[in-house]
This record gives C-alpha cells, sequence and structure tokens, in this order.
C-alpha cells in the first residue's frame, strides 16, 4: 500500500526544521522574510519558507 506524502505539502500546517550549524540565527529569505532559529529549530507554515528551507543545505525537517 502506498501512502501519500503529507509532510510535503506545505497546506499540512507548520513544519519545524533543525539547524545542523547553528543553535541561534537570523535568516532573511529571498522573499524578505525574516526567519528565526531559535534553539538549532525553526518552525514555519509559510509555503514560500518552507521550500527555502528545504533546499537550503542546513535545514532538514523534523518529523
Amino acid at each position: 500500500m502506498s501512502k501519500s506524502k503529507t509532510s510535503d505539502s506545505p497546506a499540512s500546517g507548520p513544519l519545524t526544521f533543525h539547524d545542523s550549524q547553528w543553535k541561534s540565527r537570523t535568516l532573511i529569505t529571498p522573499q524578505g522574510v525574516v526567519l528565526q532559529v531559535q534553539d538549532g529549530q525553526l518552525t514555519t507554515d509559510d509555503p514560500a519558507c518552507i521550500q527555502y528551507l528545504q533546499q537550503h543545505p542546513d535545514f532538514t525537517p523534523q518529523e
């Protein structure tokens, strides 16, 4: 049986990402959105931010 992955869909709600390089930092996306990493994690429900973080080599989605 195949299951669809809802975690890849931005409409599934907020996603938390683990920052493998920093415990605390500020990121500014190409769209100008400011994202804050705290305790090595960042949570967002913005589809553009999720796409940006999924492509960023320092971030991995948490389950």
